[in-house]
């Protein structure tokens, strides 16, 4: 993905078959395939990360992407204390290599004190409205439980509270068999994921940071 892309924009997977690689659902010879990831390269920075193979209660709803969590924590203005106040998944859709909202993803809130799914997930503005089953699989959300979810939470609180300058942080968790994975962590939050499918959050987010 590119370094400095959002929303998704710009990421490719690289699947090595053996004699040849598939790039964006089309099979290239290995030659052609350099060709092709040597140009792509060439117009941008990119990083450059393993599969990651996710959790089978993840996978189930939708294994086409790597689904993520995104977290978001703040600092209290006051007492520096660091708090959880909305965590959302992020699901693909309709063949999509990325979760992302922008393209085409469902947003369902989770209940940060059961770490369980809400009743239903949201699309963004325009591209949809709310649905209580993921549209390709027809898995229903509500009640579906995350593993690991308490030492999720537990391990971003840690990581915030040694990056308190920043006041607050959306982190994209993926979800294995052996824990938690963290992605990255965002201080552009994008928060219309998080105020669409968790309910609004600017009181919250000002009365804790001030910002």
């Amino acid at each position: 993905k590119p370094v400095d892309g959002a929303c998704g924009r710009g990421v490719f997977l690289i699947i090595n078959k053996g004699d040849t690689c598939i790039i964006d659902n089309i099979e290239y010879t290995k030659e052609h395939a350099f060709e092709v990831i040597s140009n792509k390269l060439s117009h941008t920075n990119y990083i450059i990360q393993p599969v990651i193979r996710q959790h089978e209660t993840i996978s189930r709803i939708y294994d086409g992407c790597l689904n993520t969590m995104r977290l978001v924590t703040v600092c209290e203005k006051q007492s520096f204390h660091v708090k959880p106040v909305s965590a959302v998944l992020r699901i693909g859709c309709n063949g999509n290599i990325v979760d992302n909202y922008e393209k085409g993803g469902v947003s369902v809130g989770i209940d940060l004190k059961s770490g369980k799914l809400v009743q239903y997930g949201m699309f963004k503005y325009g591209r949809g409205t709310k649905t209580e089953f993921h549209p390709n699989t027809n898995i229903r959300f509500e009640g579906i439980q995350f593993p690991d979810f308490s030492k999720a939470i537990d391990s971003a609180l840690k990581i915030h509270s040694k990056l308190r300058e920043i006041p607050i942080i959306g982190w994209d968790i993926a979800f294995t068999e052996s824990g938690p994975i963290f992605i990255e962590g965002n201080d552009n939050i994008e928060i219309s994921i998080s105020q669409q499918a968790d309910g609004g959050l600017k009181q919250k987010i000002e009365y804790l940071t001030g910002i």
